[in-house]
């Protein structure tokens, strides 16, 4: 998968603030939880599992699907946006958000593994929603988003976090060639647009 557009001009009534009160990305992502009552969600990039967690805690009739494949990339820091990970501990990580998993009586399940690959496990239009927070180079984030936008439900949505030009052009660039009428909310560098308005209708 290619693409080539360059990078246009955000459109500036699409910049959004979230209310100070809001906890980041997962308040953000919460509020729209409870406005269109959503109850199956997946992130694709969990790491500690700070947002995954808080949206399940505030959430209680939520069911997420998390994705990550919890290891190392060496060599992914020469890549723009890339990060490989190595000083973390990655195996205790997993372990510790495994287990936490049990604490939700069945609303949470985790998939270890490349996002790539995972999406074959649902159906077609089988969620509400996605956060796509993982791989953020340019070939990471298109990958995720043509895998598992299909994923969504024709009404759902596809958010994402670190929407930033300096930092990951790599995100800018594919969000504003496969959802060129996303939302972009602040302070977070979050992005958002029903599946509705995207390339994939």
């Amino acid at each position: 998968m290619k693409l080539h557009r360059p990078f246009s001009t955000l459109r500036k009534s699409r910049i959004k603030t979230t209310p100070p009160t809001a906890r980041g990305r997962g308040g953000f992502i919460a509020s729209m939880v409870k406005r269109y009552g959503w109850t199956r969600g997946a992130e694709i990039g969990v790491f500690k599992g700070d947002t995954f967690f808080y949206l399940l805690d505030t959430c209680p009739n939520l069911h997420m699907v998390g994705v990550d494949a919890w290891t190392s990339y060496p060599g992914k820091e020469r890549q723009r946006g890339g990060h490989n990970y190595r000083e973390f501990d990655m195996e205790r990580i997993f372990m510790d958000v495994f287990n936490r998993i049990s604490d939700y009586r069945g609303r949470a399940s985790i998939c270890r593994g490349l996002s790539i690959g995972v999406e074959s496990n649902y159906a077609n239009n089988y969620f509400d929603f996605i956060f796509i927070d993982g791989d953020h180079t340019f070939e990471g984030v298109a990958d995720d988003i043509f895998a598992w936008t299909p994923k969504v439900k024709p009404d759902g949505w596809i958010i994402g976090h670190d929407y930033n030009l300096v930092a990951y052009p790599g995100i800018v660039n594919v969000v504003t060639e496969t959802f060129p009428n996303a939302d972009i909310i602040q302070p977070d560098d979050m992005w958002a647009c029903p599946r509705a308005e995207s390339i994939f209708v």
